[in-house]
Formats: structure tokens, sequence, C-alpha cells
């Protein structure tokens, strides 16, 4: 592959039609014309073990590089630096980093991506570096060139600056951007920051929101973004008072039948149609049309990367809490059959609380930084009869190795959830602490509950919090 490369030209793969993963064990310099097309199966995976050693490619000045299909994971440094002109098309940039200063991508010449998605990419940041840092997915420079189109931007963090893009010009169209650590920054003072259009912001990790708000380097006028209309912030408003704030109710990440994934619009979203059409692309970034025709004969989109689509099904559902009292016991369950047996009396002293937690049952979505729920059942011969639930794999290995006499494992994915930080107990972005309390009684039973209230008067009966954190969190809800 490497001697492909070198000569430039194009290179494309013949792996079979399977998915396949090759290791990529030195840099590539591209000084010719080079395009490298994966088709959506190949993996492209760093083989450099130590921080900030490792990238795909360095584009020369003199040389240019389109990669279209490809999924480049693992570069402990940043996986692509460019100085000439980079295409990225139908590509997937998962889990670089940490790069020392600057992003998966760090462009000081021309880039342009299309319908790629940028995914839990590191920037971390050093004292010995004076100059400026950020942009754990995309880093560019003021005298660079950047297109962002029909592009989501899920869980990109970065020590200093934009978590997803630190870019104090260019243009981002029709882009979703997720769970960064603040998805846009611009510390440069002599251009007013990126132009963005028809893209949604939401759910920073920073304290400090969305994007850079005006005044972060001491200039009160100059924002990270310029607001080209049809886009949507959430929640505050950091990034403009021109974009509202309003929730523009996305789906959890996953793949929902592209090659790279997408954050979709749920169905009652005010985002669906809420683009700026003459700004849309013709196609969303799997390739689905955009330009529609509404009822008045208006062109019509939506905002984000992805156009709202009917097949979207929502993976969330609702677990259904309930009570013995008798017993003294609760359950809960997201399972139809047995829901409806509860509800029509074959297990008679159930009845339901009123509460009820959301959760993930992927349907075929393959969505993002998920893990399954492990369900045991304590036998009544033990004197249990109880169900336990655990989104650690790690903690449902350890009840099958110590207690496999008592508890037996049902199910080891009953339904999807998200892990907390495992020291701070912090859900990720967009989730919902779901707390675990324990009876602390030989009939051992748990009670699950998204509701800080319900914890409280647990607490106050005696009953135990497990999980992580401080504030003992189990698991995240959608």
């Amino acid at each position: 592959m490497q001697g492909a490369i070198a000569s430039g030209g194009s290179v494309t793969f013949n792996c079979g039609p399977a998915p396949a993963v090759i290791d990529f064990g030195t840099t590539a310099t591209i000084s010719e014309s080079l395009s490298i097309d994966g088709a959506g199966l190949i993996t492209l995976r760093s083989l450099h073990p130590s921080p900030g050693t490792s990238l795909f490619f360095v584009v020369k000045t003199s040389g240019s590089l389109t990669v279209r299909g490809l999924t480049l994971t693992e570069a402990t440094n940043t996986a692509i630096a460019n100085a000439g002109t980079l295409i990225v098309e139908d590509s997937e940039l998962l889990g670089n980093g940490p790069a020392l200063q600057r992003g998966a991508i760090r462009n000081v010449g021309t880039l342009t991506v299309r319908n790629s998605a940028f995914i839990n990419n590191r920037a971390i940041w050093s004292f010995d570096f004076a100059g400026p840092t950020g942009g754990a997915a995309i880093f560019s420079t003021p005298q660079a060139t950047t297109s962002i189109f029909n592009t989501t931007f899920v869980g990109n963090t970065a020590e200093s600056g934009g978590g997803a893009l630190f870019m104090s010009s260019g243009m981002v169209v029709n882009s979703t951007f997720v769970g960064n650590s603040r998805a846009f920054s611009n510390q440069y003072l002599d251009t007013p920051g990126a132009t963005v259009r028809n893209s949604l912001i939401v759910d920073s990790q920073s304290l400090g929101g969305n994007c850079s708000p005006p005044g972060m380097v001491g200039d009160a006028t100059v924002t990270s973004v310029v607001d080209g209309g049809g886009n949507f912030q959430y929640p505050g408003t950091t990034c403009g008072d021109t974009i509202p704030s309003i929730d523009p109710q996305l789906l959890p990440a996953g793949y929902y039948g592209g090659r790279t994934p997408i954050a979709p619009l749920a169905a009652t979203s005010p985002a669906a149609n809420a683009g700026v059409a003459a700004n849309c692309p013709s196609d969303d970034q799997r390739g689905r049309p955009r330009n529609r025709v509404s009822s008045t004969g208006t062109p019509v989109c939506s905002s984000g990367a992805a156009e709202l689509s009917t097949t979207d099904v929502s993976p969330v559902q609702s677990a259904v809490e309930y009570y013995y009292a008798a017993r003294d016991h609760y359950f809960f369950t997201p399972l139809p059959t047995e829901i409806q047996a509860l509800d029509g009396g074959v297990f008679p002293g159930w009845a339901r609380t009123g509460s009820a937690i959301p959760v993930l049952v992927d349907a075929g979505q393959g969505l993002l930084d998920d893990t399954p729920v492990c369900r045991f059942y304590g036998l009544l011969a033990a004197g249990l009869d109880s169900h336990f639930f655990s989104a650690s794999p790690l903690e449902c290995q350890a009840v099958i190795d110590r207690f496999s006499y008592a508890w037996i494992l049902e199910s080891w994915s009953v339904f999807q959830m998200y892990l907390p930080d495992a020291t701070t107990g912090t859900c990720p972005g967009g989730t919902s602490a779901v707390y675990r309390l324990y009876n602390n009684r030989s009939d051992v039973n748990h009670r699950y509950t998204t509701s800080a209230a319900i914890k409280t008067q647990m607490l106050a009966q005696g009953w135990l919090a497990e999980g992580y954190g401080n504030d003992g969190t189990a698991m995240c809800a959608p």
C-alpha cells in the first residue's frame, strides 16, 4: 500500500465484500495528487503506540489528497496534516489522539469535508506550546480555507479551544455537533469566525457552553461563529443571540443506514424543514435528497447533517416501573410482553408506580458508545425472587463468577444504556443519570430511577446508593 501511495494516482482495495481493518505503520507523505477510496469497507488503524508519534498522511503544499469511504482510527497524533489540498468524503475519523494541541485534521491549506463524521477524537494542551490550541476534530489556521458540508461531530474533546472545531474563518453548512467539549472556538482576533448555515450545535460538555463566547480573549466583538441562517443551538446562547436556543430533538447517534454515523432528527423536531433551502446541499450526509417542495410549492430542507426521514425510528423506549407492596420490591422493564403480562395480572401483586426510565433498544441503528445492560434473576430458593441490572460488563461477569448459585443470567443485553465516567459519575451530553438504590436486606432488591427526589426518598428509608461518583450514577439514560 505504501508503494501505491508514493506513486500517486488512485488507490482502491480488493479485500472482499466484508469490512476489513488494515494496520498502518508509517506516515505517508503526499507530494503529488492521490485518491484513496475504501468504498465504505476499509478501516486504517495506526500501529504507533506512543502518544504524539503517529500520523496517517502528511500532505505537502504541492500535494493533493482525496480520502473517500475510509475510517481512520487510533492515530496518536493528528491523523492528517494538510498544507496542500485535502478532500474528505463519506469517511469517519474515529478515536484519534490525544493529539498535542491540534485535532484529527490539522489544516493550513485547503480543506473540504463532505458527508463524513468525526467521533471521539481528542486534543491535549501543553505549557510548552505558545500558539493557539484546540479543535479535536479539525484545527484550521486563519490563512487556511476550510469548507464543511453534511458532517456530524460527536464526543470530540480538547483541553483548550474548541472540542470539535478550531477555526477563525471558513464555512460550515448543514452539519450537526453533539456532545463536544465546545463545538466551536475562535481565538484569533483578526477574523470574525466561521460562517455557519443550517447547522445544529447542541449539548456541549464544556462549562462555557457550545461556543467560545464573545470577550473570551479580550475582544467583546469577536464571536466564534457568523450566523448564516437556519441554525439551532441548545442549551444557551454562547454561539450568538441571533441563533435560536431550541432543542432540535436529536435521536441518539448511530449509523441509521448510512456509511457514516449521524444524529438524526426526531419526527417532532423543530429543525425539520427549518433550514434555509437556498443554502442546502442537494443531498444529506447519507446521500438522500434534501431539497423538497412544501404543500405551498416552497422549497424546504431540514437543518443538520441528516434530512428528516420517516425511516429513522427512535431507539428510545420507556422501561415501566412496577412495585410489589407485599415484598417491598421494585422491578422495571421495556419488554412489551412483560409489560402486558404485568398489567394484565398474570403476576398478581405488581402495580405500576407511575415512573419510567428511557432506555435504548437498538433495532439495527448501530448506535454509538452505548453499552448492553445485563439482567439477572435472583432465585426464590436463595431467598431472593428479584432482578438485578448492570451496564458494566465487568460487574455482569463478576455476578456470574461469584454468585451463580443465587443469580441466573437472563440476558446479556435486555436493553442498552450509556456508561458514566467511572471516577466522577458524570453522564455524556444529552443523557440523564440513572441511580441504583439497594434495599440492604437479605432479600436483595434494587430500585432504578432518574429522579433525584426519589433517590433522596429511598435513602431516607435506609436504602443504599450504588454507582459511580459522589451521586452514585449506575448508568445513563438517553
